[in-house]
């Protein structure tokens, strides 16, 4: 007799959804419970979750409690990775591997809009590589006034 078997606490309907905690399954897996909902191992290395939409469609993981929703989208007809918190767009990664926050569109390695940078860091500075390959690190000094010093690029 076989020792593999599958067990299932809940059913199985007619459209081929697997329901498990559930006798109601709303989609092709759907898990009801409490505590740990659902665990991958993979006892020789990495483990793996792979979304795989058509072509030209997104790989879509949703967060939500029945009041706000959350989102990590990747689209691969653009190559672009959005992150969503109440249903709005907050962060982007796009295909060139710019990033933006508060635009969905960045032009340079970090675009921010409406919004302000905040370094705190032990009177932190922004570190700037010039075409010369020198670098200087500028920021407030103690009167609150902008200086720049050169400095060794990290």
């Amino acid at each position: 007799a076989p020792t593999n078997r599958l067990s299932v606490l809940g059913s199985v309907d007619v459209s081929g959804n697997v329901g498990i905690g559930t006798v109601a399954p709303s989609a092709k897996l759907h898990v009801v419970g409490g505590g740990i909902m659902a665990r991958l191992e993979n006892i020789f290395g990495s483990s793996i979750v792979s979304l795989k939409p058509v072509v030209g469609g997104s790989g879509i993981i949703r967060f939500e409690d029945g009041i706000s929703l959350g989102h990590i989208v990747y689209t691969h007809s653009i190559n672009r990775m959005d992150f969503e918190t109440s249903g709005v767009l907050r962060l982007v990664i796009d295909g060139s591997g710019n990033v933006g926050i508060g635009t969905p569109t960045p032009a340079a390695k970090l675009e921010i809009q409406e919004g302000d940078v905040y370094i705190d860091k032990n009177q932190g500075k922004l570190i700037m590589k010039s075409p010369d390959g020198s670098c200087s690190a500028c920021g407030p000094d103690d009167s609150d006034n902008w200086t720049c010093s050169s400095v060794t690029c990290p």
